[in-house]
């Protein structure tokens, strides 16, 4: 399955692109890929608070990830 990544923010300078693909195994969950995320590209997996949504949406890490999938990392974001 390929999985479509998103990072936004400052995670796309922390991953040094803004748009990358991942090939997971089917029953891959959020979490498994989080953990893989964080293998590939250190300095977004070293960041507290960046929060990864599948599809426009916020889901557990337990969440099954689905061929095609987008998962987008968010960072922490503050305003005034």
């Amino acid at each position: 399955m390929t999985i479509h990544l998103r990072f936004l923010g400052p995670a796309a300078d922390w991953a040094g692109a803004t748009r990358a693909e991942l090939t997971v195994d089917e029953g891959t969950t959020l979490g498994t890929l989080a953990g893989r995320i964080a293998e590939q590209w250190p300095a977004v997996g070293q960041r507290v608070g960046v929060r990864p949504a599948v599809n426009h949406a916020y889901v557990a890490l337990d969440t099954v990830l689905r061929d095609g999938d987008e998962v987008a990392l968010i960072p922490p974001v503050s305003g005034g």
